[in-house]
């Protein structure tokens, strides 16, 4: 789908609540990904490589703001 779309894998941020099943493939194509982990999800991979994580959707703006204005995308996303 990417390709379909003429863009390149690192231009691409995936939003995904399954680690397993959004945030993996997404890395694997090199894209930029924000992992919803949301209180009560089972994921079983215990492998955090999301560039940014959030525990709620009032952060998503604020943590795709930061990936695309940042250089460097390994961040653990906290909003008090």
């Amino acid at each position: 789908m990417i390709s379909e779309l003429d863009i390149k894998p690192e231009e691409v941020i995936v939003v995904g609540d399954s680690y397993k099943n959004d945030i993996t493939p997404a890395k694997l194509l090199g894209c930029k990904t924000v992992w919803l982990k949301v209180k009560g999800w089972t994921d079983t991979n215990k492998s955090e490589n999301a560039d940014v994580t959030i525990e709620s959707l009032n952060e998503l703006t604020l943590a795709i703001n930061n990936l695309v204005q940042s250089n460097t995308y390994k961040k653990e996303l906290k909003i008090n």
